[in-house]
């Protein structure tokens, strides 16, 4: 499921099944479509999710708890610690702020060891490609309803 940012992407993750599943295989051409209003919700909502970026004080306290959340085992010194906490900070700042948080959530989650910066960027590029997919599921539809509109508008012709 999609994470939600304030209840942003709600409509979406209702309909997320059924989208994903849009965008995996062709539609059958009498496949239920969600309706027109419905994908629109979810194309604009999508449309935000896929822009912006984390502001540096928010991506930093992201980093700053990543790194807390794993022991310090190795005994890294502080300017090693401090460089890992920036390059962590700079490659969440790139990604819309709700994608910061579910991949360091994820990561925090999934691997055992503190993770690598590449990790951390893998797992934000992950719920990234998901929303760019399900986009690709309303396209899908949204064409669907094109093409039902004209073999009816034919038929009646």
């Amino acid at each position: 499921m999609i994470a939600k940012s304030a209840g942003s992407l709600s409509v979406t993750s209702w309909h997320e099944p059924v989208l994903l599943e849009a965008a995996r295989a062709p539609l059958a051409p009498n496949a239920p479509l969600l309706p027109l209003e419905t994908l629109a919700q979810v194309r604009a909502e999508l449309e935000v999710a896929l822009t912006g970026y984390t502001p540096e004080p928010q991506a930093g306290r992201i980093a700053f708890t990543l790194n807390a959340a794993y022991p310090q085992r190795d005994q890294r010194s502080a300017p090693e610690v401090k460089a890992y906490v920036v390059a962590l900070t700079d490659e969440l700042a790139r990604f819309p702020a709700d994608v910061a948080e579910e991949s360091a959530r994820t990561v925090r989650r999934t691997v055992e060891f503190r993770p690598s910066v590449a990790e951390l960027v893998k797992a934000a590029e992950a719920i990234m490609a998901r929303r760019r997919l399900l986009l690709i599921g309303v396209d899908r539809m949204e064409r669907a309803h094109t093409a039902r509109a004209t073999r009816e508008a034919g038929r009646a012709a």
